[in-house]
């Protein structure tokens, strides 16, 4: 289910009603709307999430297993709307007020006020939304009055959020997650095997486990839409925390500022020296510092986890190398390493992988011990669909064969 698809914030909070008191007459007394439009409301919910919420009868109106799923995840996105609010600074008026704004808030409004924050323009965000710049500077002044704050500054570009609107609207985005979350639930018990699993891998590590993972969970999801986008710590940092990736793999130093992303190590590993089988290292019985030297070598950009452990270790041999070439694309590397004589640092395991499909070898230097190690990233507090718990489970079991595998050689 896209954003633009999404049921309204008012016929969610008319499901609640329904949900607690059982009764339609009841829920449309405590929303004051009349019974047939509570009907509606929740005909249309049904028709929108793809399946009964509630079982009819004389006795009332109770919630079947796809409500009660859909039940939690409404209750936490309306709780991470109103944290987001109170951390704009809604609540330092009355609690009362803090209600009256969040009721009054739109999907629409969510929508308009992410595109602004992601954009150059109120124009980009127009065309983003694929609607007219009329509707988004409507949308932007009626939640912008509604916030009694603002929200949007101007720039030598034009419009953009404030530094409190861009977090508002990172976090009015993720908790409207919730229901995304919630379909792909209740797909999974109606037998619908899919969903939509977003990774955003770190360039240079991970590559050789999450191939493994998406082959593998088709077995389970055969229906899921799978997008994988590789990019730096800083942009995938970013993607995670605003909702775009579910989880991140790789050596992510950036992500470690966040207490928002929680942290599970899948592989630690030493990094070593890898040349392509006929260097002229290669053959050398034991490697020394010097030598490393002489020698153009293709690094990891500054910034990386693994660029820590390169520099590192050329500040131990006092002098730099030849020349380096910085690149975080491994096709990059694999050429200049398979085709010259220039040199690379990779971890164990992502050397134990590579070299299944290139002539390279790794040289008789001390493997360097680093602190970096392969994880996985999500968001702390996120309640995973069926579809993350299981490439969760199924990342977690590739990581422990690849450690039994290279204790064991």
């Amino acid at each position: 289910m896209s954003a633009k698809q999404l049921p309204s914030l008012r016929s969610l909070r008319v499901f609640q009603k329904v949900a607690e008191f059982e009764n339609i007459r009841s829920a449309a007394e405590a929303v004051a709307l009349s019974q047939p439009t509570v009907t509606q409301a929740i005909q249309k919910l049904e028709e929108q999430i793809g399946s009964p919420l509630f079982e009819r009868s004389r006795n009332g109106t109770f919630l079947v297993d796809a409500g009660r799923i859909l039940v939690p995840r409404i209750e936490s996105m309306f709780d991470q709307m109103s944290g987001a609010l109170d951390h704009f600074g809604v609540a330092e008026r009355q609690t009362r007020s803090l209600h009256s704004i969040l009721n009054r808030i739109t999907v629409q409004q969510i929508r308009v006020l992410y595109a602004v924050a992601t954009s150059f323009s109120f124009t980009d965000a127009a065309n983003k939304l694929d609607i007219s710049t009329v509707s988004v500077h409507r949308t932007a002044r009626e939640l912008e009055e509604n916030l009694r704050k603002p929200v949007f500054t101007t720039v030598h570009k034009g419009i953009a959020t404030t530094d409190a609107g861009f977090e508002l609207a990172r976090r009015l985005t993720l908790a409207l997650r919730e229901i995304e979350f919630a379909v792909e639930e209740i797909d999974t018990i109606s037998g619908r095997r899919g969903g939509t699993l977003r990774l955003g891998c770190m360039p240079l590590s991970g590559s050789y486990l999450t191939g493994e993972v998406i082959s593998d969970i088709e077995n389970y999801f055969p229906e899921a839409n799978i997008v994988v986008r590789i990019g730096g710590g800083p942009h995938l940092t970013e993607g995670l925390r605003t909702g775009q990736y579910d989880f991140i793999i790789g050596m992510n130093r950036y992500a470690q500022d966040f207490p928002d992303i929680q942290h599970q190590k899948l592989i630690a590993s030493p990094f070593v020296i890898v040349s392509r089988q006929d260097h002229p290292l290669a053959k050398a019985a034991k490697v020394e510092m010097s030598d490393l030297a002489n020698y153009r070598w293709v690094a990891p950009h500054p910034g990386a986890a693994r660029r820590i452990v390169f520099d590192g270790l050329f500040e131990k041999m006092g002098k730099p190398p030849m020349s380096k070439l910085e690149t975080n694309a491994f096709a990059t590397t694999r050429s200049l390493i398979s085709g010259n004589n220039w040199l690379t640092m990779m971890t164990q395991s992502e050397f134990e992988y590579e070299r299944q499909f290139s002539e390279i070898t790794t040289l008789n230097f001390p493997a360097i011990e680093s602190d970096a190690s392969l994880a996985i990233m999500s968001r702390a507090g996120s309640k995973a669909t069926p579809l993350q718990q299981k490439f969760l489970q199924l990342i977690c079991e590739h990581a422990e064969q690849y450690s039994e595998q290279r204790i064991a050689s």
